[in-house]
């Protein structure tokens, strides 16, 4: 996996990738055997046909998209900057689980789009100046964006989120086991994905008396990172898989332990 531009150039380090082959053996060997498996689930779904179901499907389509992208970053060594996306890839997946447990809630989480419209429309009337605001947004376009965000808002306790739940309770009471991983696929990505000294520190070393920012490969985190975002993955999936293809739960229970083999007796210590 690279993005190839002649056949001096490549986008990303083929040297990681080869020590990231002969790390992660059996992983690579089964990952089509994964692939076959979400491309029935996720390929042509005409029962995704209401607005729960429908939800549930995109959502893992998220799910899918999101974990292609820390493979792509853990086999180039990007091991902190796949944490960041692990934290997307843990957020999509309990929400997934919680609108099948709670298919009432999927309008909630759809309307909410209007509530960020309206975020968005004062974002722009602060930088836009006022003889240019209405002209470039249009207002007809402004209008309605209030209109639905007067609509939807009293559904809402605040505006920060979709749900007045935080991310750890409802996988706790929804998440079919994610919450074991709310530690490490959530909190601590936050290090990393905003700015804070914990997150900072963690890329700083000291060499003979001097700080050295550490701009190099991650490998040991690339390797713990995929490892979670494989198993988080796999729990999440099973959200559209019981909606969609109950009866391919065993395959994918089986398919878990191979991808999970290479890390069976290798201890790499957790993403800063």
């Amino acid at each position: 996996m690279g993005v190839v531009w002649t056949r001096a150039r490549s986008l990303g380090h083929p040297q990681e990738w080869d020590i990231f082959r002969k790390r992660h053996p059996e992983f690579l060997k089964h990952l089509r055997e994964l692939e076959a498996l979400i491309n029935t689930v996720f390929i042509e779904q005409p029962s995704a046909n209401t607005p729960d179901r429908r939800l549930v499907y995109l959502l893992g389509c998220l799910c899918w998209q999101d974990y292609r992208e820390i493979l792509l970053l853990c086999g180039n060594g990007y091991g902190i900057a796949a944490a960041k996306i692990l934290r997307s890839l843990y957020e999509h997946a309990v929400t997934a689980h919680h609108i099948v447990k709670h298919p009432e809630n999927a309008s909630l989480f759809n309307d909410y789009v209007h509530i960020q419209d309206k975020k968005f429309l004062e974002y722009a009337r602060n930088v836009i100046p006022p003889e240019h605001f209405a002209t470039l947004l249009g207002d007809e376009r402004i209008k309605q964006v209030i209109e639905q965000y007067e609509r939807v808002r009293p559904q809402y306790r605040r505006d920060s989120s979709w749900t007045s739940v935080n991310v750890y309770d409802i996988a706790r009471n929804d998440g079919t086991g994610l919450h074991t991983y709310y530690s490490a696929c959530f909190a601590s990505p936050s290090c990393h994905l905003h700015a804070s000294p914990r997150g900072l520190y963690s890329r700083i070393a000291e060499s003979e008396g001097k700080i050295v920012f550490q701009a190099g490969s991650q490998r040991l985190e690339a390797s713990e990172t995929l490892k979670l975002a494989t198993s988080v993955f796999l729990i999440g999936f099973r959200a559209p898989l019981n909606m969609f293809a109950p009866e391919l739960n065993s395959n994918l229970s089986l398919l878990m332990s191979k991808l999970l083999l290479d890390w069976a007796t290798e201890q790499a210590p957790a993403p800063a």
